[in-house]
C-alpha cells in the first residue's frame, strides 16, 4: 500500500484471497478506488454474514484462478503442464503450480513444461530451459 502510494498508481497488488476472488467473480478489473471500496464491502459482507466458509471460497478461488495465458483453475493447469489430474499431482509438480499464481502472463509457458523424453536443455528440476 505504501509503494501505490509513493507512486500515485496501484503498482503493487495487496488482496487477500477473499478479495481477489470477489473481484474475479463480481467486479472489472479497473483499477480504481472506488472498485476497490466496492471490493472490501463486498468482503466484509461475506465474511461478515458468514455467506461462505474460507474453505469454500479457497475452493472456488482455486478453480478460476489464471495459471497461464487462457489456463484457469489447478485441474486445468495440472492437465496443461503435467497431462493428469490435479488430485494426482506430486508435491513438487503443486509446488510449481503454486508458484505460478503470482503471475501467471509473465511466464513463457514453453519453457515452462515438463520436459518429456530426454530433452538436451532439460535442467535439475526436470523443466526446459529454452527461451520463447
Amino acid at each position: 500500500m505504501i509503494l501505490n502510494i509513493k507512486e500515485r498508481r496501484f503498482a503493487r497488488g495487496g488482496s487477500t484471497i477473499t478479495m481477489q476472488l470477489v473481484k474475479n467473480v463480481f467486479l472489472n478489473r479497473n483499477k480504481t478506488i472506488a472498485r476497490k471500496m466496492e471490493e472490501i464491502l463486498l468482503v466484509w459482507l461475506i465474511e461478515n454474514q458468514q455467506l461462505c466458509s474460507k474453505e469454500r471460497m479457497f475452493e472456488v478461488y482455486l478453480n478460476i484462478i489464471e495459471l497461464g495465458p487462457h489456463i484457469y483453475g489447478a485441474n486445468e493447469a495440472a492437465h496443461f503442464y503435467f497431462n493428469k489430474d490435479a488430485s494426482k499431482l506430486t508435491l513438487p509438480e503443486s509446488i510449481f503450480i503454486a508458484s505460478i499464481i503470482p503471475r501467471p502472463n509473465g511466464l513463457c509457458i514453453h519453457s515452462m513444461r515438463p520436459v518429456i523424453s530426454g530433452n538436451p536443455k532439460k535442467n535439475s528440476s526436470g523443466y526446459s530451459q529454452e527461451r520463447c
